[in-house]
């Protein structure tokens, strides 16, 4: 897994709740950790993943799938958004749309119980393509330490990376 992958990931989060706010959408924050490495996986062939696992907004993106797991974008213990109307909704998604190219993907219960979106855009790229939408994975059992420790050494090489960014 590349490390350009993880940093998307992470830039693509703080996109997503600048539009949030730009929206007039609120939203709890989620404290930013490893992903869970238990659920939520998606295959490692590039692609990205939004689950929205928010029962009275179910077109709002909560988590990234990734190839170790669930990514927290919003949300602590079930609670996601407040104040989010009709109107603030489709303002959202239209401009996350317009920018980064969002696809609802089929549900497939048995890997993916919530509504799922793919990033098909990533506008900061050099490359315009289209990303490969991604292939939710089954995942039975609980992950071994090895893949736990792949995620937070991830974790911890983007937070290095983010913060060098900052810095300059």
């Amino acid at each position: 897994m590349r490390h350009g992958y993880w940093v998307d990931i992470y830039k693509i989060r703080d996109e997503i709740l600048q539009c949030l706010n730009k929206c007039g959408i609120d939203y709890t924050e989620a404290k930013e950790a490893p992903p869970t490495t238990y659920s939520n996986r998606i295959g490692d062939n590039g692609g990205i993943a939004m689950i929205c696992e928010d029962v009275y907004h179910p077109s709002l993106p909560t988590s990234f799938c990734t190839p170790y797991g669930k990514l927290k974008i919003v949300g602590s213990n079930g609670s996601f958004f407040r104040n989010a109307s009709g109107k603030k909704v489709d303002a959202f998604l239209n401009e996350m749309t317009v920018n980064f190219g969002l696809v609802p993907i089929d549900s497939d219960a048995d890997s993916k119980p919530y509504p799922a979106i793919a990033i098909t855009r990533v506008p900061w790229r050099a490359s315009k393509q289209k990303i490969a939408l991604p292939i939710f994975v089954a995942f039975v059992g609980s992950s071994t330490w090895e893949e736990e420790a792949k995620a937070k050494r991830v974790f911890r090489n983007v937070q290095k990376s983010r913060q060098k960014a900052k810095n300059r």
